[in-house]
């Protein structure tokens, strides 16, 4: 499944236009697929040491707030607070631009813009926050980091940091570290643990894991967003244009003969 998915990202991603307001989603979602699932990256491994009567650590969360749905790559739940982590599998060198409110990530010799993974978290905890309203249990601090998963991948910041951005984003090593510092903060707890175990369960149940579907409905696109006519298979622009029995690309003379 995620090898199918992957390669209709792919797909989608050569036959959408560089202008469109949708392709830095696209982009993004191809990027993270193609660095590695989530659960397949060195998060995972230090994740395992929170699992404990202290923390309970959900991954890969799914979830309808009544108005749309919403993915959370981990939720770990506290009984003073809750803490979503934002996983960013990318390589290269990554920006976080705190003044424009974005991410650039420059790859051999390519630079590209994604959206800016706090005001991502941000609105995920707002989602959140209605999701839990919805079945009635206690408010308590929800709380995020950025998780940077790639171990080569140099992070750089960029403009004034007044809201302490900064210090959220880490590597998967700094996780342990990160969550004990958190959680001496706090001095009270919101939840016992029968309601985490109430939580749990309810996140259990009200998890609904993408299954698939259109790629275009995934990313609210329509066919007239696509990109029209025969890609060439050499040099994969478009179109082709059709002489005779067969395909030509005017741009590399590619020839590709037509099926009968």
């Amino acid at each position: 499944m995620r090898t199918t998915q992957h390669k209709q990202i792919a797909s989608l991603l050569e036959r959408l236009p560089p202008s469109h307001s949708k392709r830095s989603d696209v982009q993004e979602q191809y990027a993270i697929r193609s660095a590695g699932h989530f659960g397949e990256t060195t998060t995972d491994h230090f994740l395992q040491y929170l699992h404990s009567n202290k923390y309970h650590v959900i991954q890969d969360l799914r979830l309808f707030d009544g108005i749309q749905h919403f993915q959370i790559d981990c939720l770990i739940l506290t009984p003073s607070y809750l803490l979503i982590l934002e996983v960013k599998n990318l390589r290269g060198k990554l920006i976080f631009d705190f003044e424009h409110h974005q991410l650039l990530r420059v790859f051999e010799g390519k630079k590209e813009t994604f959206p800016d993974p706090f005001l991502q978290v941000e609105h995920q905890c707002h989602q959140l926050r209605m999701w839990l309203d919805q079945f009635g249990l206690p408010e308590i601090p929800i709380n995020s980091f950025v998780v940077v998963a790639n171990s080569r991948t140099v992070i750089k910041t960029h403009g004034s940091d007044l809201e302490g951005r900064k210090r959220r984003i880490i590597r998967p090593k700094q996780i342990i570290p990160s969550v004990t510092n958190l959680t001496s903060t706090f001095d009270r707890k919101y939840w016992e643990s029968p309601i985490i175990k109430q939580a749990a369960h309810c996140f259990e149940k009200g998890n609904t894991p993408y299954r698939g579907g259109s790629i275009l409905e995934r990313f609210d696109l329509k066919v007239e967003d696509l990109i029209k006519g025969v890609q060439c298979l050499k040099c994969k622009r478009f179109p082709m244009e059709r002489k005779r029995d067969h395909w030509v690309c005017p741009w590399c003379g590619f020839n590709r003969r037509m099926l009968t």
